[in-house]
């Protein structure tokens, strides 16, 4: 683009954002609606595939060592979806972790705080 396109198009934007800006001003309708439009979208909920099993009524069965027995073959994903479906993380922490041992941790912690 040449620098006389570029300054043209520059003008033209100055131009078309002033006009939106009087509006907004005046027009307490339209600068709801701009400010809808301009708002970022809400993230898209997580899809996750439904747990293989549910730690609570395992822990109510034979504790903390059978929770523990059951959880040590699932995979990170398995352990995630777990945690997803139980909501055992409210930070989202668990999302970022790449350990099993420390997802079968929060997994056994907070199931053995909310059902013991």
């Amino acid at each position: 683009m040449s620098q006389a396109s570029r300054e043209a198009l520059i003008g033209q934007l100055r131009g078309l954002f002033g006009v939106l800006i009087e509006q907004v001003q005046v027009d307490e309708p339209f600068a709801e609606r701009l400010a809808g439009a301009l708002a970022p979208a809400p993230p898209a909920p997580l899809s996750r595939s439904p747990a293989v099993l549910d730690p609570f009524a395992i822990y109510e069965q034979g504790w903390e060592s059978m929770l523990r027995d059951r959880l040590a073959p699932l995979s990170i994903e398995q352990l995630r979806d777990v945690i997803h479906q139980f909501e055992l993380d409210a930070t989202g922490r668990s999302l970022a972790l790449e350990d099993r041992r420390a997802l079968i941790e929060l997994v056994v912690k907070v199931t053995s705080r909310l059902g013991g």
